[in-house]
Order: structure tokens, then C-alpha cells, then sequence
């Protein structure tokens, strides 16, 4: 007993429409760089890490080396995971207006947005 969609299978297999499918599906998925938690690592070109490790290691690594206030560790993967997957534009605004036990700008209203974002960015950065 032969099948009768053998033919038809085949035939749709050759097809161009379904090889062009088959290779952007697998360029997309070769896109995203996966952290191992679900999410897909940002893209922080544009920010200055530098600036924003000073940042950090005069204000920032006081409440998040050691997690103060639940505040998520640096490299702490798991930790940022969820807060990474929200996406940069809200990590900057919890920064720069404050969230949870978290004070606006971290408690130095001196600090730019500017120097705000690439602290964000340098945390990101360690972390994802």
C-alpha cells in the first residue's frame, strides 16, 4: 500500500517558498543570543561602560554588590534575568525616578541622566 501524500510532500519540500522559510527561520534563531534564563542579551552599544563602571563604583555597588534592599546583585544572572527581559528603557526609568525601596537616581540627585544610563548599562552589562 502506497501513500498517497509521499508526492505531495515531496513536491513542497522542493519548493523555493519553503527552503526561503526554512533559511530565516534559522537566521533569526542564529540571531538571538540566549543567557540561558530565556531572555536575549541587550544591545548596549551607545553607552559609555566606562562612565558607567565609575558610576557604579562610587554609588551603586553599595546596595547591589551584596543585594541591599533587594536590590538585584551584579552577575547575578538569575537575578536579572526578569529585569533584563523588561528591556532598557524601563531599567533607566526605575534608575533615574527611583523604584521599590530603590530612590530616584540611587540617592544622588547630582548624578545626569546621562550618567544614570550608563551605569544601568554597565550593570546589564556584568549581568546578562
Amino acid at each position: 500500500m502506497s501513500n498517497q501524500f509521499t508526492p505531495k510532500i515531496s513536491r513542497l519540500a522542493s519548493t523555493p517558498f519553503v527552503w526561503l522559510c526554512f533559511a530565516g527561520f534559522l537566521f533569526i534563531t542564529s540571531c538571538s543570543q540566549s543567557d540561558g534564563y530565556g531572555s536575549s542579551k541587550l544591545d548596549l552599544k551607545g553607552f559609555d561602560l566606562a562612565k558607567g563602571e565609575q558610576v557604579y563604583n562610587n554609588l551603586c555597588m553599595v546596595c547591589h554588590t551584596p543585594g541591599m534592599f533587594g536590590a538585584p546583585k551584579i552577575r547575578d544572572k538569575s537575578m536579572w534575568a526578569s529585569r533584563i527581559a523588561q528591556g532598557m528603557d524601563i531599567l533607566i526609568n526605575h534608575s533615574i525616578n527611583g523604584f521599590n525601596a530603590m530612590p530616584a537616581k540611587g540617592g544622588n540627585a547630582n548624578l545626569s541622566d546621562e550618567e544614570i544610563k550608563n551605569a544601568v548599562a554597565f550593570m546589564v552589562s556584568q549581568s546578562q
